[in-house]
């Protein structure tokens, strides 16, 4: 017989990943340095996609502001681009 477990929203641990989320997209959409450049504002946002996502590839654009739950389950192939919300 099968059990399906309930969903609790509430679990430390998923309150914890989406606070995370909602800061590294908050980070994220308003990263803009003074002194930026496109190729270091390029570079700036790929590490902060490859610490908010599971997985990136390179050249992956996401035009911020963005907004995800987790954003661990989420995977990005190269060449992507996502405009903004």
């Amino acid at each position: 017989m099968y059990h399906a477990l309930r969903y609790n929203q509430f679990a430390p641990e998923l309150e914890n990943g989406r606070l995370r989320a909602r800061r590294l997209a908050k980070k994220y959409s308003d990263h803009f340095p003074d002194d930026a450049t496109s190729q270091s504002l390029a570079e700036d946002r790929q590490r902060m996609l490859e610490t908010a996502f599971g997985k990136i590839g390179p050249n992956a654009t996401v035009e911020g502001p963005y907004g995800v739950d987790y954003g661990c389950n989420i995977s990005i192939g190269s060449d992507f681009y996502a405009n903004f919300k």
